[in-house]
């Protein structure tokens, strides 16, 4: 047994899908021809292949919507996620439509039942569909596209006796010869003498015959699960304020995280978009601390950064797309641990950029430079690295920031005596000078001279000089506890 799992009204039910409107139409964007119509619409007079003003005309009430080729990958993606729960072996004939192979199904089974549970799996999404079942995969997609919504086929002969010419797709050059001799059903086609048929129609007539007989054998192009997980609209007016974007994107994330908890997944990555009127886009990307397919944690993350983005242009479209991992747990060491509620940090963390500014909030990494203490901000690292020996080599060195001015006496052109904000001496050692300098094409052109310096009965320090100003950079160890500043 075979199965056709269609969505009907493909364009149409993407466009519409997250929104509710009854008397709608949606148009092709290159030339505003209505490709497809709610029956509310069809009432009016309004169908597929006249202008979207003529459809106005007819209907003033009418929606007008543009195909959404994002959210139709989206809507797909869910018929073939929904086709994967129930047989591994699927055909996509087409992008609202695709084919499981139900040959290894349990005789016992019921078709009706099994085919009203794929169907509920869709509506709760918001995507209406049918389902039609038969001994080939041709007669499937036939009794699929005259089902409502779940059509069973055994006798595939019988079936297709009423059915019109046009679902087996014949060239319209064929069919218009054949409604000339009076023939307009599958039926009234097959009551013709087969060879004399052929002969004058060519080898397309053979196809539909075998088509029409269910006896075409032909294998089934698989494909492997989809782990897309997308959803996007177009803003048919002008977003104004920030509420819309927010309900949607509560709705967005509660489909989503149940669908990547149906693939026991949970969500590593969130990246949100915008596109604007003027041609511009917004991209951000948010980083799971813990990966969760907790619907209130993964939208506070979002919440938060879109309450204090300040947009100078009006969104035109949005878009949402998670990335799912396996669930991962990992085993401390004696002496590590990690954070005892990741989420809850990165919310702090979400709300300390907003408030400070998204480069000012992060974990500080030595730069690529030579200038002494020059370092960057990554993102925040919520996983434990792991242990590796230390590559370090000699003392380290505590630095100071800011470092603190000092007066230093100098005799024959090394450090001889320095006089820290509370305490001084004389020097007994020195190394150096060691000299820096960079970046000396531009502004930021930087120079500084080093010294080590071992202080009487104090400790070893770090010394700089900029020019004629002496400043204490760091500490190797000290003997006393006295404040240094």
């Amino acid at each position: 047994m075979f199965a056709a799992f269609h969505i009907p009204q493909f364009h149409l039910q993407a466009a519409q899908r997250w929104r509710e409107f009854s008397t709608v139409a949606v148009i092709d964007p290159r030339n505003s021809v209505i490709l497809e119509a709610s029956p509310a619409a069809q009432i009016h007079g309004v169908d597929s292949g006249i202008t979207a003003a003529q459809g106005i005309a007819r209907c003033p009430e009418l929606h007008i919507l543009q195909r959404c080729p994002s959210q139709e990958r989206a809507c797909f993606a869910l018929l073939v996620e929904t086709a994967f729960k129930f047989s591994s072996r699927i055909e996509a004939t087409s992008s609202e439509t695709v084919i499981l192979d139900l040959t290894h199904a349990p005789k016992n089974i019921c078709w009706q039942k099994l085919g009203t549970e794929m169907v509920n799996s869709l509506h709760k999404e918001g995507i209406s569909t049918v389902v039609g079942f038969a001994p080939s995969a041709d007669h499937a997609l036939l009794a699929a596209q005259s089902a409502s919504p779940v059509n069973t086929v055994y006798n595939g002969r019988l079936f297709c006796a009423d059915l019109p010419l046009t679902l087996l797709a014949p060239a319209p050059e064929t069919l218009s010869i054949l409604n000339d001799w009076g023939i307009h059903t599958i039926g009234q086609l097959l009551r013709l003498p087969k060879k004399e048929v052929i002969a004058r129609l060519g080898t397309q007539a053979e196809q539909m015959w075998n088509k029409a007989l269910g006896r075409r054998k032909r294998i089934l192009q698989l494909i492997r699960p989809l782990e897309s997980f997308l959803e996007a609209i177009d803003f048919e007016s002008v977003v104004e304020t920030i509420e819309p974007i927010l309900f949607l994107l509560h709705r967005f994330l509660g489909s989503l995280c149940t669908r990547i908890r149906n693939h026991y997944r949970v969500v590593r990555e969130m990246r949100f978009g915008l596109r604007f009127s003027d041609g511009s886009s917004y991209q951000r990307k948010f980083l799971v601390p813990a990966p969760t397919t907790e619907l209130d944690t993964l939208y506070r993350m979002i919440h938060t950064h879109i309450q204090a983005l300040q947009l100078q242009q009006n969104p035109m479209s949005m878009q949402l797309e998670l990335f799912a991992t396996l669930p991962f747990n990992r085993q401390l060491t004696l002496f590590e641990k990690n954070l005892r509620d990741p989420n809850s940090f990165g919310e702090t963390l979400a709300r300390l950029k907003a408030l400070l500014g998204e480069n000012k909030v992060g974990t500080p990494r030595v730069a690529n430079s030579h200038r002494p203490d020059a370092f960057t901000l990554i993102e925040f690292e919520y996983q434990a690295p792991s242990l590796s020996p230390s590559l370090q080599f000699g003392l380290p060195l505590r630095r100071l920031r800011p470092s603190i001015p000092v007066n230093i006496r100098s005799y024959h052109l090394k450090p001889a005596w320095i006089d820290a904000p509370h305490w001084s001496g004389p020097i007994d050692q020195v190394s150096g000078p060691y000299r820096f300098s960079g970046e000396w094409w531009g502004e930021t052109s930087w120079a500084i001279e080093e010294w080590d310096a071992q202080i009487e009965g104090r400790g070893l320090v770090r010394l700089g000089r900029r020019g004629e100003r002496w400043t204490l950079e760091g500490i190797y160890y000290l003997f006393h506890d006295k404040p240094l500043r």
